[in-house]
């Protein structure tokens, strides 16, 4: 026995106590510990959400800030070069956004032409990071920590190109953005005190810093903005900043669309010592608190205990000893009351009572209960099985509710007969049972009964046997009943049904049959082998065929014998298959011959006399692989048969496009001077000729027109498989913009009500790809001629990932019998006199299209308008 548990209740009660000390000053001092990391982490999250609005403030800013230099950029004013006007804009501009300290526009020689505040001449800034980027990339870009050299003091410069309709570069705007906002805003957060934040450019030189104005302009703590630069976007960590104060810092990283380097790097920081300080108030409160409470519930405890539990224990213990000591008078409720403990004293006294009273009576009673026990015992442990049991004279005194489930008699009908009846109800004839044996003893008439007896100690027990009814098993065992004294009183019998067990065996002796024929007489090579040991355990004859080796000399060898791979990979192989289910494999199997085949195995669990292994079935893959070469060497030849006669197609296109072009541009010289001459006979000699003259000089003249046009058209079509691309970002809907603004200033009569989705953007060609608005537009624009109310729709759509870009009308549409042509030169549905054309524009357009890597199609209904779709692949 453990000595501890020996104390004495008031030492147990002291111990008690002291535990209840212990665990309110762990509670305490894990309290205490728990309120210090929330504290740091609530401190550190203060950080980040500053130093995260910070970053959304700047990125805000410079949203807006692009949005206002696109807006420069369609000025009227700016792209006339108009200074004074620009500088008058500007300098109104400035006032109403204290963000912006200045803005600038420049050349692309990197001259400044315009200034929002006054400058002395131009000043050359092409050696700033932001023009340079700019004019390389064609997007917004940064600069870095400069002296602005008009305002003289500390911003961060941006630059954005500004494009012509061709996409080319005419100016860069330049906004120099003041940081002292930051100031204020860190001041209206109420953040903790000397809280700092230091925005940095992409150098680590110091743009702002709010606690240390002193350090602008100068470079950062090195390991301090090398953990900004190789950490993530954001994070937090803890380190000594540039003023010598530890401090929490939080980052995170500033960049612009398009910049991989980030531009600049906000850091707020909150000084160590102050949370260090706040931790410590918290800590002295909580621990007054709970001092004061453990103190007083010390002191309660102890009251209690001495006056509610020692004083009575004491009392019952004094009283147990007296009846220990044969003094069965004595009574103790009127010293112990209340509660469990008064309870438990007013039980004491009724015990001493009935020991008084009953001690000769429960003796008796005591001898008789344990021979009861031991009959009862004996009985019990056959309960989960059909049980009866017979008395010294073979009467039948105990019958068990599986005995009657299985004999079909209730006990009423069976107890008090002779063990002869329950012969009659297990197999159909009055006969001896197994217990009555055991009375008897008389081992020649058990025999004749029972074959297959069996004789264990004081039991016997019998093999499996078939009931009266023929289709039913039992197996049964049978033993003697002792009385007090030891001598046989009875004996007991239990039965069990075995039909099932039975029924089990033989279908799987059956089974064994089946797998034995089929495992024998396959003609395919199977093996069984031991998943753990990687030994082969059985083999089938045609396994044996296979590999050359008799089935014994198979039996029991490792799978190396036959398999090529190393015993180390045989056993990852096996793994696999064992414990993560794989099931197809591929080998190479050396025959006894020496000679080397690939195999395809098949392979699977199965479980043979509760043994798991594997079942494979192997097959021979040498032709197979022998056909998969040759597939493989004619498929390569054939590719290379496409990839020459590619080449041979590439070529003869280039030289029939070379061919389109010569001949086009050779035409254009002699069809001029026809045309030429023919308007100089009808403008100088007309009225000198008669009428047929002068129209057939006005048909030269019309007909030269049309060739013209006509040849033109093919120039263009020859153009767009000729011209080398220039991929970058093409905003189409400023092109379509564009080109319906020049649609309407060529028919200012027409109202078409046209609809052009906002963003579509793609890369490619920007030359090419207005040359496919072009086209599809004045398609549009010329079939919706005869619709009283003509609309034109310009829009993207999303589909299995891809963007579909359309171009809709409501004009004449066409049949879709004739689809697959229009996009063919030459290939018109319309005549000149409905509609005019070349029939070239749609031939050319996709050309385009099918340079960018892209696709395109229409859908169209005669009569209910055409809508042309393509897609981008660059």
């Amino acid at each position: 026995m453990n000595p501890s548990l020996s104390f004495s209740i008031r030492k147990h009660m002291i111990i008690l106590i002291v535990v209840m000390t212990v665990v309110p000053l762990g509670i305490i001092l894990y309290s205490a510990f728990r309120q210090q990391n929330y504290t740091v982490h609530e401190e550190r999250l203060v950080a980040e959400r500053l130093a995260d609005e910070i970053s959304n403030d700047q990125e805000v800013l410079l949203s807006g800030t692009e949005q206002l230099l696109i807006t420069l950029s369609h000025l009227p004013a700016i792209r006339k070069h108009d200074t004074e006007e620009t500088n008058h804009l500007l300098a109104e501009l400035i006032k109403q956004s204290p963000q912006i300290a200045n803005i600038l526009m420049i050349d692309p020689t990197g001259r400044t032409w315009a200034s929002a505040l006054p400058a002395r001449g131009t000043i050359d800034v092409s050696d700033r990071r932001y023009f340079k980027n700019a004019m390389a990339t064609g997007q917004l870009s940064s600069g870095e920590f400069v002296i602005g050299r008009v305002l003289n003091k500390p911003v961060l410069n941006f630059g954005y190109p500004i494009k012509n309709a061709a996409g080319h570069i005419t100016n860069i705007a330049m906004v120099a953005l003041s940081l002292e906002k930051y100031h204020q805003l860190l001041k209206m957060k109420k953040m903790p005190p000397r809280t700092s934040l230091v925005l940095t450019d992409h150098r680590g030189i110091i743009l702002f810093d709010a606690t240390a104005q002193q350090f602008i302009g100068r470079q950062d703590n090195n390991r301090i903005f090398q953990r900004m630069t190789e950490g993530p976007d954001m994070g937090t960590f803890e380190a000594v900043g540039i003023t010598g104060i530890r401090r929490y810092f939080a980052y995170q990283k500033v960049r612009l669309s398009g910049e991989e380097k980030p531009y600049m790097y906000v850091r707020t920081g909150i000084p160590v010592e102050t949370v260090a300080k706040r931790i410590r108030s918290e800590l002295l409160l909580h621990v007054g608190v709970m001092t004061t409470v453990m103190i007083m519930a010390i002191v309660l405890a102890a009251y209690i205990s001495k006056r509610g539990l020692i004083d009575k224990v004491v009392a019952l213990r004094n009283a147990t000893q007296r009846v220990a000591q044969g003094d069965l008078t004595v009574r103790v409720s009127e010293h112990v009351s209340g509660g469990e403990l008064g309870e438990l004293g007013c039980a004491f006294d009724e015990m001493a009572r009935q020991l008084a009273e009953d001690i000769t009576e429960r003796q008796r009673a005591e001898q008789a209960l344990r021979d009861s026990e031991r009959r009862f015992a004996d009985l019990v442990k056959f309960l989960p099985d059909a049980m009866f049991a017979l008395d010294r004279n073979g009467i039948v005194i105990a019958w068990n509710r599986e005995m009657e489930v299985m004999s079909g008699l209730s006990a009423a009908d069976i107890v008090g007969r002779d063990c002869r009846e329950v012969g009659r109800a297990l197999h159909g004839e009055p006969r001896e049972v197994l217990a009555n044996f055991i009375l008897s003893r008389d081992e020649d008439l058990l025999r004749r009964y029972y074959p297959s007896v069996k004789f264990d100690g004081d039991h016997v027990f019998t093999e499996d046997h078939p009931m009266k009814t023929g289709n039913r098993w039992i197996w049964a065992i049978a033993g003697p009943l002792f009385d007090s004294s030891g001598n046989v009183a009875g004996a007991i019998e239990v039965v069990r049904d075995v039909t099932d067990r039975k029924m089990i065996e033989e279908e799987l002796r059956r089974s064994e049959i089946r797998y034995r024929r089929l495992f024998q007489d396959s003609h395919a090579v199977m093996l069984l082998l031991d998943s753990k040991t990687g030994c082969i355990v059985d083999a089938n004859p045609a396994a044996s065929s296979y590999y050359g080796y008799s089935i014994n000399e198979l039996r029991g060898k490792p799978i190396s014998m036959i398999n090529t791979l190393s015993p180390e990979k045989i056993a990852q192989e096996l793994v696999l298959a064992r414990k993560e289910g794989r099931r197809h494999f591929f080998f190479e199997h050396r025959l006894a011959s020496g000679q080397v085949h690939p195999v395809e195995v098949f392979s699977g669990p199965i479980e043979i006399d509760g043994k798991p292994l594997l079942f494979s079935i192997v097959h021979d893959i040498t032709k197979r692989r022998e056909a998969e070469e040759k597939l493989q060497a004619m498929n390569t030849e054939l590719e290379q048969r496409v990839l020459e006669r590619t080449t041979q197609l590439e070529e003869a296109n280039r030289e029939l496009e070379s061919f389109s072009y010569s001949v086009s541009h050779d035409l254009q010289a002699p069809l001029r001077h026809m045309t030429a001459y023919s308007r100089i006979l009808l403008d100088d000699f007309q009225d000198k000729l008669d009428a047929d003259a002068v129209g057939y000089l006005d048909r030269i003249v019309q007909n030269g027109a049309k060739m013209e046009s006509l040849i033109d058209a093919l120039l263009q079509l020859s153009r767009a498989g000729r011209t080398d691309m220039t991929i970058s970002t093409v905003n189409l809907t400023v092109l379509a913009n564009e080109m319906i603004n020049e649609l309407r200033l060529e028919d200012l009569e027409r109202t078409v009500r046209v609809t052009i989705a906002e963003g579509l953007t793609t890369r490619g060609d920007p030359v090419l790809l207005r040359s496919v608005l072009e086209n599809v537009l004045r398609n549009a624009w010329k079939y919706t001629r005869q619709t009283d109310e003509a609309i034109i729709e310009v829009g993207a759509e999303e589909k299995n990932g891809s963007t579909i870009f359309f171009v809709r009308d409501n004009g004449i549409g066409f049949d879709m019998a004739y689809a697959d042509k229009i996009f063919d030169a030459f290939q018109r549905l319309h005549t000149d006199e409905d509609f005019r054309g070349s029939g070239i524009g749609l031939a050319t357009v996709k050309r385009i299209i099918n340079r960018h890597g892209g696709d395109i199609w229409v859908q169209a209904e005669k009569g209910k308008g055409t809508t042309v779709y393509f897609t981008i692949g660059c």
